[in-house]
């Protein structure tokens, strides 16, 4: 309660309010880069309660019809991130982020391609992190050692399964998908993510996946 009200009263005519639309439909307000989950007197209107409040907000300001989706968000971070080639005179090349993400490549042949197959294969793990921090943030398990992204078809979203029960969400992840050693590595950054530290990790991305991820996104 006390929370809350401290974030009551930090509100502004400036003050940046999100509107999330999470997997199953779920609602998350950010308000002022903090977090605020609402529970409804009753359990089994807990989704009609959220998706009321978001709509008498959009009342008093353009919403464009509907919440920010998870891709939507992890996109919007994405483009406030600074990205740029590494290059030296004793280290391989580096295609390196400001969240801590850094693609590296054996030689500097096709920096177009190679830069366009980190750029893809990041986003995709952005996109994951922001996917789970949704489930966590309505109180979701994750079991770290039964995540897993299997193919559903081609063009469809993959069914990403996050705890031992079977219970999953589905996202857009054509390159993760088939680069599991990938992800998995990159779990410590994402739990990193969640509690809103920056930490380093580095891709290795031999030829082979920058021309598999190239024809994927072809």
């Amino acid at each position: 309660v006390e929370r809350l009200q401290r974030i009551a009263a930090s509100i502004s005519p400036g003050t940046a309010l999100h509107i999330l639309r999470e997997p199953q439909g779920r609602i998350r307000l950010v308000i002022g880069g903090e977090q605020v989950m609402l529970s409804a007197p009753r359990l089994g209107e807990q989704i009609r309660f959220e998706r009321t409040i978001a709509e008498d907000i959009c009342r008093f300001s353009y919403c464009g019809g509907r919440g920010v989706t998870v891709e939507e968000r992890a996109a919007e971070r994405s483009a406030r991130l600074k990205s740029g080639w590494v290059f030296g005179q004793k280290t391989v090349p580096t295609y390196s982020s400001s969240d801590g993400l850094r693609c590296i490549f054996d030689d500097r042949r096709h920096l177009k391609l190679k830069k366009n197959a980190c750029v893809n294969l990041v986003g995709e793990i952005r996109l994951l992190a922001e996917a789970i921090a949704a489930l966590k943030a309505h109180g979701k398990t994750i079991d770290w050692r039964d995540l897993r992204i299997d193919p559903v078809g081609w063009g469809k979203p993959q069914k990403v399964t996050y705890r031992s029960n079977g219970s999953f969400v589905r996202l857009h992840l054509p390159s993760l998908v088939r680069v599991e050693s990938i992800w998995r590595q990159a779990i410590p950054w994402i739990k990193a993510s969640l509690n809103g530290r920056v930490a380093q990790h580095v891709i290795n991305l031999p030829d082979q996946l920058v021309y598999l991820t190239s024809t994927i996104k072809s």
